[in-house]
């Protein structure tokens, strides 16, 4: 990755930066070409370039919870979105590797979004219903091929090995 893409995105990660940090529409032009980055490169990118964007995300996140920020829905979707395509990118794959106990943890990831904004059995006020929907939108949007994929390449890996993983991977496709 370009050392001035992260230059960039280091602006839109802290908040209180001389840059520019304050300006929203800079952080969310830096959101946009960060999300552009994850969508055509950030696979092929090296593992270093890969860590630091995280690194920069996460510090960006920090920042939001831990000043009193009052950055436009505008970014925060935008954000949300980035950290979602990384979520994406990343896992299963970058999990596998770490065998059986990533791959349960992701999974239970999944089934606590699940559980929380895909459920139509929970009864949910007005409001929480209209964002589960926004949220059910992106990921129909975004990602669901991918998750597909990475449920597919789960039951792949451990059909024949953990059947805890297999029986998690199945409850949560709904199969």
């Amino acid at each position: 990755m370009a050392d001035n893409l992260l230059q960039g995105l280091q602006v839109a990660a802290n908040a209180t930066s001389q840059a520019g940090g304050n300006d929203e529409s800079v952080k969310f032009f830096c959101f946009q070409v960060l999300e552009h980055h994850i969508k055509t490169r950030h696979v092929s990118s090296n593992l270093v370039d890969q860590q630091a964007l995280r690194e920069i995300l996460l510090t960006w996140l920090r920042n939001q919870c831990c000043t009193e920020s009052d950055n436009k829905n505008f970014l925060k979707n935008k954000a949300a979105q980035v950290f979602s395509l990384i979520f994406v990118c990343d896992y299963p794959e970058k999990c596998l590797p770490y065998g059986a106990l990533a791959v349960n943890m992701y999974l239970r990831i999944l089934k606590a979004i699940d559980e929380e904004a895909v459920d139509r059995d929970v009864i949910r006020s007005q409001q929480e219903a209209e964002r589960n929907t926004k949220i059910k939108d992106h990921i129909r949007d975004t990602c669901i091929t991918e998750l597909v994929d990475s449920w597919f390449q789960i039951l792949k890996t451990y059909e024949n090995s953990v059947s805890s993983i297999t029986c998690l991977c199945l409850d949560i496709i709904g199969a």
